[in-house]
């Protein structure tokens, strides 16, 4: 990826973290990271990898939220960063942190 790519990544990482911490949706109520952003060559697609605190539940409502907010994501990315075409946002949840928690434990376990 070319240096201007990975500036533009991440410009829209950080502007996409800021805009989920301003979202007003009620399904959002659990704690969303950013974990990583993909984008595409062409820069017309972004998949983020998010992080989501909470049951079963909450993380499906709150994956609900998002992809509903994604049109409105989209929108106010372009504003914000001055894009002329907005990247289409595909929301994945990833489950990286639950698993480095269960490896740990079973270390643990091991351990003693």
């Amino acid at each position: 990826m070319s240096v201007k790519a990975e500036r533009l990544k991440e410009t829209i990482r950080k502007e996409l973290a800021v805009l989920l911490y301003e979202l007003k949706d009620v399904r959002i109520k659990s704690m969303v990271s950013i974990m990583e952003l993909d984008m595409s060559s062409d820069h017309k697609n972004i998949k983020v990898w998010v992080s989501i605190y909470g049951d079963e539940k909450s993380k499906e409502e709150t994956m609900k939220g998002l992809v509903s907010a994604s049109r409105f994501l989209r929108g106010e990315l372009a504003r914000r960063i001055g894009l002329k075409y907005a990247p289409q946002i595909l929301f994945a949840i990833d489950n990286s942190l639950e698993r480095g928690d269960k490896i740990f434990e079973i270390l643990k376990k091991i351990e003693h």
